[in-house]
């Protein structure tokens, strides 16, 4: 019965296309650290009017402050052409490799220095 009506719901979906509607990041002034955080108030909005003639030229990259330390993010622009901060690649625990090979997690914890999130692979 599950596989037939998930075999349904994919051919409704095939034939009946209904992209998903998101709502917009919302962005929290007492999460940025960088003094400068008068840079992201235009992000703010819900509205599709923030392109890159109303940035400033040179901007500094979004930083954050999370558990584990500090995070830097960049932008970047969505598939409806909304600008947003991008924040990829953060690891969540050290690798699992030699003697941490098949036992609980250990957290990570970068201290004072920014963690550069700009690649999901943590080979690049």
């Amino acid at each position: 019965m599950v596989l037939i009506t998930t075999f349904l719901v994919n051919v409704l979906c095939a034939l009946v296309p209904c992209p998903p509607q998101f709502p917009g990041p919302e962005i929290s002034d007492n999460n940025l650290i960088d003094s400068q955080a008068d840079t992201f108030r235009h992000l703010r909005g819900t509205n599709n009017d923030t392109d890159s003639d109303n940035l400033q030229p040179f901007e500094i990259e979004p930083r954050v402050g999370i558990s584990n330390g500090k995070v830097e993010g960049y932008f970047m622009k969505t598939v409806g052409g909304r600008r947003i901060l991008a924040f990829e690649g953060i690891p969540y625990a050290e690798a699992p490799i030699g003697s941490r090979r098949f036992r609980i997690r250990v957290r990570i914890a970068w201290g004072t220095k920014f963690l550069r999130a700009f690649s999901t692979c943590s080979e690049s």
